[in-house]
Parts: structure tokens; sequence; C-alpha cells
């Protein structure tokens, strides 16, 4: 159950999935039975990764709300300065059109 990789970079099938690193491209050359391994495979996953959330809320949660505060605050004030620097750019490009139509 091999696909060949084209000239054109498409993926390449084997036993361990797909080369291209896409989990279901090689899901068609299956049928139903690769359909659904993949669609569990991205449940697993899923799960694991809602599981693994919770056990970091547990252990470390609110190390990390002060985390997020923090990078939240930061995010904030970055965009802050960028409309401030745009709106000083606007002011600028005003003052040189009105230079140059005089």
């Amino acid at each position: 159950m091999n696909k060949e990789e084209s000239d054109e970079g498409q993926c390449s099938c084997n036993e361990e999935g797909c080369s291209c690193g896409q989990d279901n491209c090689c899901d068609e050359e299956k049928g139903h039975t690769g359909m659904i391994l993949g669609l569990a495979n991205a449940a697993w996953t899923e799960l694991l990764k809602e599981k693994m959330k919770k056990a970091y809320e547990k252990a470390a949660g609110s190390k990390m709300d002060k985390i997020a505060a923090i990078g939240v605050e930061a995010n904030i004030e970055m965009w802050r300065g960028k409309m401030q620097e745009k709106a000083k750019w606007a002011e600028f490009e005003e003052k040189l059109d009105k230079a140059m139509n005089e």
C-alpha cells in the first residue's frame, strides 16, 4: 500500500504514515478503515491534549495565570505602541503631502 512520490513533491505513504507529515494524506488509499483509524488517532491526540491541559492547570495553574497576565499586558502595550506609531506616521504623511502641494 505504497504511494510513489512524484516529481511534484506529493506524499509518499507507507506503514509509518505519510512522508509529508500530514495525518490523513494516505487515508483515501486505505478506504474507510484508514479514514476511521485516522479519526481515532486524531481523537486520541485531542483527548491527550485536553488531559494535559487539566494536569497543567492542577500543577501550575496559578503560576501560569501570572505568566499569561504578563504576556497579555506586554501584548497590549506592544499594540498600543504600534497604533501610536501608525498615527504619527499618518501625521507625517499629511504634513509631507501638504508641503508637496503648496
